[in-house]
């Protein structure tokens, strides 16, 4: 064998040997982190929940969505009552004409 072929065994048995380990310790990695799940449900799979706990996980998904939702809803608009343009709501004069609302505006 001359040496060029050598090392293109050696180095093909070195990556092989650094793929086993990586994926050695993902595995386990992944294992822990199943485990450690398993373990804060109380020791019950998501299927084993009681339906009181589905639907508090139901309820708290959906408070969340709904917190996502208020965060990057867009400002309330009304119609200037003088020349008809898209104002916040909560302005005090319309940005194109000038025109100042009343409370009741």
């Amino acid at each position: 064998m001359d040496d060029a072929r050598l090392f293109m065994m050696i180095l093909a048995m070195v990556i092989m040997m650094v793929l086993c380990t990586l994926f050695r310790f993902m595995f386990a990695r992944m294992r822990r982190a199943e485990r450690d799940t398993f373990q804060a449900s109380g020791g019950r799979n998501k299927q084993d929940r009681l339906p009181s706990e589905v639907e508090e996980m139901q309820l708290r998904d959906l408070v969340s969505k709904e917190r996502r939702v208020s965060r990057t809803a867009p400002p309330k608009k009304m119609e200037c009552p003088l020349c008809g343009n898209s104002v916040r709501a909560d302005a005090t004069k319309c940005s194109f004409c000038g025109a100042e609302f009343n409370e009741e505006d």
